[in-house]
């Protein structure tokens, strides 16, 4: 008998029976419990436009160019401050600085700022500065405790290096090495931006796909 329920239907047509099982009235004379029963057949859910995605892939565009410059160049000038001249310094302030309790302290209240400053001669010409390293966070710190190591490393009245620009001797640093706070880890979260930007396309177009 199934046999002839069956004869005269293709292939695809056969596949899109199933037999239920339920206890319902029977199909084509078919007793209930052994029914077979048309399936829905699988329609694939409608491409939704995902906003989500178009407002957050230009946002991580722009965030991770900003982050990637802003990165590279304190590690710029610092690779280039290595083969400046090296002439010695003197530390004459050294010091944690104390909130001001104005407008101007919101930087002060937010991170602990160290103020170290050195004097040197270049071409005969006596230099004052306060840059330590090239680096968007130079001289401040989250941390006290890093904050107070920059002031025990660079006591008033030390004698330190001083790699100056010899184009701009007024342009000076006391450390070479590039800053993983103002350079390295800013270029990092600007690659993990451009990567997550890069992921959702990929998703997106999937879906459209």
């Amino acid at each position: 008998m199934i046999r002839q329920q069956f004869r005269g239907i293709d292939l695809v047509d056969w596949r899109s029976w199933v037999r239920m099982g339920d206890d319902r009235d029977g199909y084509l004379g078919m007793p209930p419990g052994h029914s077979l029963q048309k399936r829905t057949p699988l329609v694939p859910p409608p491409v939704r436009d995902n906003k989500i995605n178009r407002l957050w892939r230009p946002l991580l565009l722009v965030m991770g160019v900003l982050l990637i410059v802003g990165g590279y160049h304190p590690w710029h000038r610092s690779m280039a401050s290595q083969s400046w001249p090296v002439v010695e310094g003197t530390i004459v302030q050294s010091a944690l600085v104390v909130d001001p309790g104005t407008w101007r302290g919101v930087v002060e209240r937010l991170f602990h700022v160290t103020r170290v400053e050195y004097v040197y001669t270049s071409n005969y010409k006596n230099h004052r500065s306060g840059r330590i390293e090239f680096g968007l966070g130079d001289q401040r710190f989250l941390f006290r405790e890093f904050a107070q190591r920059v002031v025990q490393r660079y006591p008033e009245g030390k004698q330190v290096q001083v790699a100056f620009n010899p184009e701009q001797p007024d342009e000076s640093v006391l450390e070479t090495t590039p800053s993983a706070g103002g350079s390295l880890i800013f270029m990092v979260f600007g690659i993990i931006c451009l990567a997550m930007r890069h992921f959702l396309g990929l998703k997106e177009e999937g879906r459209s796909a």
